[in-house]
């Protein structure tokens, strides 16, 4: 996709609203003044010693509303740490979202933090933190690989972006795309229950279990079981989140808990890792049902072939990947080896651009949707030598709608084996999932053209493949069977995260949500 041609400001007023959600587009002609109300400092605690060192939060909600995030932080650090929160000049009153534009507004208030904070002169750059909430997070990262080299380190409080420029349409900062090469130490804390999937983090996860142990916790991702994407920010609510499963105190707690445990960590004030170890377990088990279900996307096709009846246990299978503008030029091709047995080979396309989200919207790493050219039933039969099945038999006609059941069953599978919790959550509260026969096409490029079906409401998911089923009588491909299929990937989102219904209204309100104690 080419990308927008802007003029700095231009580009400045498009970033400010569309990384925040917001279809709201204006072209200001000026630079965006810095606040003239003073941001957020807190000193450090009192019985605290040694070098003193700044936290800046990056927020999205009410700075005033991170005031206790910043304290338990305080509380559970060793270090005599100050606190910054941002207070920017740009909000949105309809969904009272804080918005800190990253080109001209964001440096200067954090720096003027800074200034306030280092009254001594005593603080280096490497004495200051960054971080941020949600896309806030992102801010932040900007900020420090930008404007400020040399911070202490990054962190992202319930970011949902994995990325290395900021591109407006083609990506933003997030985690890093290769954890290995990016220096600066990082924390990610998530919430189980953060408003959308988490599969960006997995994919984090999955690269810092890789790390040599004295990086493992200088870059720490971590998901907190049980916390949604407001409670960094209580009682500001963010828009469409989950509801959370415990309570505001415990969230808080464990953010503390954790980001203190990591700065005493990255400033060697404290060795020990003993309260980070304790989060790793949980977070490689929240990961590890979309991870694995990512790994079986590659081979779905494969798996999928081997379920039609006739096809012998020691098939081997070739599967051609390739590109969308390359999928209708590629033919599957069968063979009897020398041995007899039997040799396949299929086409995969496989989707991971979710085009119907907005690009202020996280998009999700997962298989969209997995395009399959399979060798159809009467085939296999008439290679095979075995009775020629009922070509318009439901189970031939509707393959494709039993294998997308087989998604999602193999999703649950993957939940119930490494967190079994959130597939009872899925059962008292997931959306209803309906799986309708399947949609018929008459020739290949029909069938191209066609998307997967996945249509989704408040209270339910309907899921519908695609199908072309050829005959080995037919004139044009004969002895096919084509299928659009639900992904293992999408659906283990669906099940942990996206299918589910507790969420809050689409407006935010800092004083509609109740304390929970």
């Amino acid at each position: 996709m080419p990308q927008m041609q802007n003029t700095p400001s231009l580009k400045t007023t498009l970033c400010l609203f569309v990384i925040s959600g917001l279809a709201v587009f204006a072209a200001a002609a000026e630079k965006i003044p810095v606040s003239s109300s003073p941001s957020i400092l807190l000193k450090p605690i009192d019985g605290k010693s040694g070098a003193e060192k700044l936290l800046l939060i990056v927020p999205v909600g009410p700075p005033a509303d991170y005031v206790s995030l910043a304290t338990a932080i305080q509380n559970q650090s060793a270090l005599r740490l100050s606190v910054g929160v941002a207070v920017c000049s740009s909000h949105v009153p309809v969904f009272n979202i804080t918005l800190c534009d990253p080109e001209f507004e964001l440096e200067p208030v954090l720096k003027a933090i800074i200034d306030r904070a280092n009254s001594t002169g005593v603080l280096l750059a490497g004495d200051v933190f960054v971080g941020g909430h949600s896309v806030g997070g992102a801010c932040a990262r900007r900020f420090v690989d930008t404007q400020y080299k040399g911070a202490g380190g990054v962190l992202f409080f319930g970011t949902q972006f994995t990325g290395d420029t900021e591109n407006l349409l083609t990506g933003f900062l997030g985690y890093p795309e290769d954890l290995m090469s990016y220096t600066t130490p990082l924390l990610a804390v998530s919430g189980e229950l953060d408003k959308f999937s988490i599969d960006n983090l997995a994919l984090t996860v999955k690269q810092w279990m890789a790390l040599p142990e004295p990086r493992r916790f200088q870059t720490y991702p971590v998901i907190i079981p049980g916390m949604d994407e407001s409670s960094y920010s209580f009682p500001y609510q963010m828009s469409h989140d989950l509801v959370p499963e415990i309570t505001q105190k415990q969230a808080i707690a464990s953010t503390g808990k954790i980001t203190g445990a990591w700065l005493d960590y990255v400033t060697t004030e404290s060795a020990s890792t003993n309260e980070l170890d304790a989060f790793s377990n949980d977070t490689i088990a929240l990961t590890s049902p979309f991870l694995a279900a990512y790994d079986m996307d590659r081979q779905w096709c494969e798996e999928m072939q081997k379920q039609l009846p006739g096809v012998p246990s020691d098939t081997e299978i070739t599967v051609t990947k390739v590109p969308g503008i390359k999928l209708d030029s590629c033919h599957t091709k069968y063979e009897l080896t020398a041995k007899g047995s039997l040799k396949l080979t299929l086409c995969d396309y496989t989707t991971y651009t979710y085009n119907n989200q907005p690009p202020w919207e996280a998009q999700y790493v997962g298989a969209k949707e997995i395009s399959c050219k399979l060798i159809g039933e009467d085939r296999i039969a008439q290679i095979m030598k075995l009775p020629a099945p009922d070509m318009k038999a439901d189970s031939v006609v509707n393959r494709c709608k039993s294998l997308n059941k087989q998604a999602l069953a193999t999703a649950e599978t993957l939940v119930r084996q490494y967190w079994p919790k959130a597939l009872q959550r899925f059962s008292d509260q997931g959306k209803h999932i309906v799986f309708s026969n399947d949609t018929q096409t008459y020739a290949g490029p029909q069938w191209l053209l066609e998307g997967f079906g996945y249509d989704e409401t408040d209270t339910q998911i309907s899921v519908q493949g695609t199908a072309l089923v050829t005959t080995v009588k037919s004139l044009i491909y004969p002895g096919q069977h084509y299928c659009k299929l639900l992904s293992p990937s999408k659906a283990v989102d669906i099940v942990m995260t996206m299918g589910l219904t507790k969420r809050y209204a689409l407006t935010n309100s800092s004083s509609g949500r109740k304390s929970s104690t």
